[in-house]
């Protein structure tokens, strides 16, 4: 009797014992995790001069870009009428952000503005509204150190990763530069485009 008793505590323990590691492989079955936000803005092409007068150009020149911020020196060594370049971005993103813009000045620089003028899809692996839901103005917004917000929206890329040609948003910026405020005054400046996390 004592020999059935052991016998059938140790089956019972064994059972226990079971129950308690097919919960604990159920648990470990259980994965769950955080993925962080993450962006980055490239040029999708050269920097050129939309203005109609040529007379003026100006000069850009990329000194960064494939992160969170692309970096153009501009300058022009005699610019006095009113004069525009159009700068081609990429953008790829999987959570939601916004696009700034910042502008530092050295010399007797002109008033520059920037605006979005169109924002498209590259290919199929661009999320489902990330044009649709883009949110700019096509208004131009003056530039200054403290920075401007562009344009914002929801995630960019459902799949993919940063060197994906069919996964980014291409956006057209137009920035505009007014009158000289003196006659034949080389200037120099520094745009800074950027990307941050935005609630959408």
């Amino acid at each position: 009797m004592k020999s059935i008793r052991r016998t059938s505590l140790t089956c019972a323990l064994l059972a226990v014992l079971s129950l308690n590691g097919i919960a604990q492989q159920g648990a470990a079955l259980r994965v769950t995790g955080h993925v962080s936000p993450a962006a980055r803005l490239s040029l999708g092409g050269p920097v050129s001069n939309a203005s109609a007068d040529a007379s003026t150009p100006v000069q850009a020149t990329a000194l960064e870009q494939g992160g969170e911020q692309i970096i153009i020196a501009l300058s022009a060594p005699a610019q006095t009428a009113q004069t525009s370049i159009s700068i081609p971005i990429q953008l790829r993103s999987n959570a939601a952000y916004e696009l700034l813009a910042a502008l530092a000045v050295d010399g007797c620089a002109p008033t520059v503005a920037a605006h979005v003028e169109s924002v498209r899809a590259s290919g199929p692996l661009t999320a489902s509204g990330a044009v649709e839901r883009v949110r700019f103005s096509d208004a131009p917004v003056t530039l200054n150190a403290g920075g401007a917000t562009l344009l914002d929206g929801p995630r960019v890329s459902k799949a993919g990763n940063f060197s994906t040609p069919t996964n980014a948003l291409l956006i057209n910026l137009v920035v505009q530069l007014s009158d000289a405020p003196q006659a034949n005054c080389a200037w120099h400046a520094t745009l800074r485009l950027s990307l941050r996390p935005a609630s959408f």
